[in-house]
């Protein structure tokens, strides 16, 4: 049965295409796998801020259990692109490009914009250099500084991927000309793998980041643009799937284990990622699209409310993580056995996620509909 209903008042694409009013797309498998996807983001942040923000020094299990964190989490924004192509594959691929672009500058730019500027004119470490072009009352300076954290995402560390997502955006009809018709061609195929080759830079906005996100984002174009009968044939192969997920889990944990990454300029580990969370995504999609209908009304809600706030959360949790994470860490003993880092991460990210969702929902209450001109929610 294809599932197309009305999208609910309310309802948020974070990170994603939003549908506009009226049309019938809203679809809750997806809801339940950007739910899951921004937990997991918040996860990664989470122990990434505890084990190198909120530990005085790295000694007993520190380095093993990041690099399980990392297994486990990192790259879960690769997610994010799966959904935002697959949505727009399914809802903006016959529309005009400059009526997509104008629904995204909404949803997507001006929050952005405007958490770049309270931040930018914030207390961390990044905003030094306008702090002082404000004390200084310099207005040159203080516009290429907001400009530059614009453009880089680097007002904070978890901002990148936004800069990124808006250039996919803008480059979407390239992208599905690539990937449209009933088999894959090989301008698509070159676009799903090259990530592969291409490894992302961390978190800085490089054209090598923009090729990594772009394999994702157009895996998920690929499904969105014949959505039913492409997740068929995804079922099909879903063993395969499996077999491929797990290989690079495993492979991952012996580049861990022997502590190697590079190879000619490329990340195994990068490399390994990709594939991990791409063929994870696709299963996850499977795995909501079967099993939606039979969840309890309670969780379907719980994952729903996630969902919705999911944009907000992803501006707003960055900066809540870090002072959890040094509170938390003061707790943890002087030896850092396994089970009190592992204790300690799932205090901060269960403390993070939680005032990120408050936070989210005192905004709404503040300002109404506009909170989503300052947070996306």
């Amino acid at each position: 049965m294809t599932l197309a209903l009305a999208p609910r008042d309310g309802a948020v694409e974070p990170l994603a295409a939003r549908p506009s009013r009226g049309a019938a797309a809203h679809l809750g498998y997806v809801d339940l796998f950007r739910g899951f996807s921004i937990v997991q983001v918040v996860l990664i942040h989470a122990g990434n801020a505890l084990l190198l923000r909120g530990l005085p020094a790295w000694h007993g299990d520190a380095a093993a259990v990041q690099a399980l964190l990392h297994v486990v989490a990192h790259d879960a924004t690769v997610y994010f692109a799966i959904i935002s192509g697959l949505l727009y594959g399914h809802l903006f691929a016959r529309r005009p490009h400059r009526r997509f672009l104008a629904q995204r500058l909404g949803a997507v730019a001006l929050p952005y914009a405007a958490v770049t500027l309270v931040l930018t004119l914030g207390g961390n470490a990044t905003a030094q250099a306008a702090q002082a072009a404000l004390a200084a009352h310099d207005a040159p300076l203080m516009a290429r500084t907001l400009a530059t954290n614009l453009v880089t995402g680097a007002t904070w560390n978890t901002l990148w991927y936004i800069p990124v997502i808006l250039v996919l955006y803008l480059v979407s009809p390239a992208l599905l000309a690539a990937l449209r018709g009933p088999r894959l061609r090989w301008p698509g195929a070159v676009l799903m793998l090259a990530p592969l080759l291409a490894s992302r830079t961390g978190t800085e906005v490089t054209p090598a980041m923009i090729v990594y996100f772009a394999g994702a984002y157009a895996i998920g174009i690929a499904v969105g643009i014949d959505l039913e009968a492409r997740l068929a044939w995804l079922r099909q192969r879903a063993a395969w799937l499996g077999l491929v997920a797990a290989t690079a889990t495993i492979g991952l944990v012996l580049l861990y284990v022997l502590e190697r990454d590079a190879w000619h300029g490329v990340s195994l580990r990068e490399s390994a990622f990709y594939l991990q969370r791409a063929t994870i995504a696709l299963l996850l999609l499977l795995w909501a699209r079967a099993r939606e209908a039979a969840l309890p009304p309670g969780a379907r809600a719980a994952t729903g409310f996630v969902a919705g706030a999911a944009f907000g959360i992803y501006f707003v949790h960055g900066p809540i993580l870090r002072p959890v994470a040094r509170l938390v860490g003061a707790w943890v003993p002087d030896d850092q056995p396994w089970w009190a880092l592992l204790a300690a991460i799932g205090a901060t990210f269960a403390t993070g996620l939680l005032l990120s969702l408050g936070l989210v929902q005192l905004l709404r209450m503040l300002f109404g509909q506009r909170s989503r001109l300052l947070i996306g929610a």
